[in-house]
């Protein structure tokens, strides 16, 4: 059983989580802007200057750092946003913080499928990876 100063422990826990998460939304704006700016950057760097081997692969690999931290904000958005739907579920019962749970888990699970190319096939970007 939880004692009273245990009981006041967990609750400012909670309470400095949840403010951690509103921080959280509070600066996505901000930070999505940061990582297209980032992005139109390379693009633009690589639009604007002739590069050899060595400097092609130093850009793809800062790129391929960015858009990995761009993937990660924006699947946290996603659960963000599903969090925003659903958190009354929050106070209103164990059953229906297992619910939250559930949708949160499932909705991670859906962001983390592998990409399914839009225009080009897989076989014509390796054999672009090949000329």
């Amino acid at each position: 059983m939880l004692n009273e100063m245990q009981v006041l422990d967990k609750i400012i826990e909670i309470s400095k989580a949840l403010d951690e998460i509103d921080n959280f939304d509070k600066n996505v704006p901000e930070k999505m802007i940061e990582y297209n700016y980032k992005l139109s950057d390379l693009y633009h760097y690589i639009e604007n200057n002739n590069m050899d081997s060595k400097k092609c692969y130093r850009i793809c690999r800062e790129f391929k750092k960015v858009l990995k931290a761009r993937r990660d904000f924006k699947n946290n958005i996603e659960l963000l946003n599903e969090y925003k739907q659903l958190k009354l579920k929050l106070n209103s019962g164990i059953e229906n913080r297992q619910m939250l749970l559930s949708s949160l888990g499932k909705r991670s699970k859906r962001l983390n499928q592998p990409y399914k190319n839009r225009i080009y096939t897989d076989e014509e970007l390796k054999k672009i990876m090949e000329d």
